[in-house]
């Protein structure tokens, strides 16, 4: 690390947002805001289609010139009526059916996604207690092991072969510690990547 300062390695951790997390919800998922988006668009095409049946009223302005001589204005007036409709009723019908569909593609992502963050936020409940567990129980534990260890050692009371067993059992628990911590924190992330807070 090119520093001449002792290195430490954090134990408290830093067990970041608990309570935005616990109270998290999929209002701002991208995928979702697509779909919804989609369903407004297949709301349109409904109108659109449905504005076809309607008469077309049509009104055109034509200015013809030669050479910029014998001006040539006339006015085109044109009504446009559907006689034969059920062409367009079948393609308002296709499009109430598409603008049904796209409801049930947006409640099946939205119970698919709900049921993960309902799974995440159990993880992170557990990852929550067992990292509680660490720092209150576990981290003190092999801390005073390995002092005691140290202490023994230095003493004469225990052979360099304990004091190596010992060292490592308290190395071990803070290692299971930062695993667990990683563990936590790739929660965390996989729970605001599911709410859109990426």
């Amino acid at each position: 690390m090119n520093t001449n300062e002792n290195f430490e390695i954090d134990y408290a951790g830093n067990q970041q947002k608990a309570m935005v997390l616990n109270n998290a919800e999929l209002a701002s998922n991208p995928f979702l805001e697509i779909i919804k988006q989609q369903s407004e668009v297949s709301k349109l095409q409904t109108n659109l289609e449905q504005q076809r049946l309607k008469p077309d009223v049509r009104l055109a302005l034509t200015n013809q010139s030669i050479e910029n001589h014998f001006n040539q204005n006339f006015v085109q007036l044109g009504l446009n009526v559907p006689i034969f409709t059920k062409a367009q009723q079948a393609r308002i019908t296709a499009s109430k059916i598409n603008e049904q569909v796209i409801t049930q593609q947006y409640q099946y992502a939205e119970n698919q996604l709900q049921s993960q963050l309902n799974s995440l936020k159990i993880q992170f409940d557990k990852a929550e207690k067992s990292l509680n567990y660490y720092k209150n129980s576990a981290l003190p534990q092999a801390e005073l092991i390995a002092k005691t260890a140290s202490k023994s050692y230095q003493s004469g009371e225990i052979e360099y072969v304990e004091f190596v067993q010992n060292i490592t059992q308290a190395w071990q628990i803070k290692e299971n510690y930062l695993a667990e911590l990683q563990h936590f924190n790739q929660i965390i992330i996989n729970i605001e990547t599911l709410i859109g807070n990426e």
